[in-house]
């Protein structure tokens, strides 16, 4: 069951987060890239897609309606809100009115576990060292030390990720998969949702018994 509630108008998204919009009467979709916040005033996003998309110009008029959704913490939020402006160069942005009301819809399907447990994270051809510090058996938040080899869009390209870790008492190492559904940065550190794919039976089984063991 997915439950709905008011969230007030506080923005709980960081620069970086990943927000899908619909926009105009003919809900053009675009996946963007939250650039700035002015609390109160306006937002700014940036365009994840190749922007040539047809009706997408004549959409984007000052006071165009938008339908606007994010993911946060395990929970999807949405919000309308309306057009500003939009600048083409040097890059594409969009300048979007500060919305009034926000709604929180949790989907969460399991319980999660706080924690800390060390784990490399493949990104292209490396892994990296970072920490897994929050567990359940649908996903993880994964945080790394943000590094020069590491670009935001190196990070926002990559669709499959593959997690190394050693379970606290098992000797194993588990290799879970999985696809990207956030990434934001703050400071230093970045901090990386990722929802899980199916898993072997041994993995599953091993990893569903260290979070039924920390729940209990």
């Amino acid at each position: 069951m997915i439950d709905t509630k008011k969230a007030g108008n506080k923005l709980s998204a960081e620069t970086g987060t990943h927000v899908d919009i619909e926009v105009g009467k003919d809900k053009i979709r675009l996946k963007c890239l939250l650039v700035g916040i002015e609390p109160g005033k306006y937002l700014i996003l940036g365009s994840l897609n190749k922007i040539h998309i047809n009706g997408l110009e004549n959409a984007l008029v000052k006071n165009a309606s938008v339908i606007a959704r994010y993911i946060h913490s395990g929970h999807i939020y949405g919000f309308e809100t309306e057009v500003l402006n939009y600048i083409s160069k040097p890059v594409w942005l969009a300048f979007f009115k500060y919305p009034e009301n926000i709604e929180e819809h949790n989907f969460r399907k399991f319980e999660r576990v706080d924690c800390h447990l060390p784990a490399k994270i493949s990104i292209g051809y490396t892994f990296l060292n970072g920490s897994i510090i929050d567990l359940s058996k649908g996903g993880c938040l994964y945080t790394l030390k943000a590094d020069k080899v590491i670009s935001m869009k190196m990070l926002n390209e990559m669709s499959s990720v593959n997690l190394k870790l050693h379970l606290p008492g098992m000797e194993e190492e588990l290799i879970l998969k999985g696809s990207a559904k956030s990434i934001n940065k703050k400071d230093d550190i970045i901090r990386i949702g990722i929802q899980f794919d199916n898993f072997e039976t041994e993995t599953k089984d091993m990893l569903y018994s260290f979070i039924e063991t920390a729940l209990n």
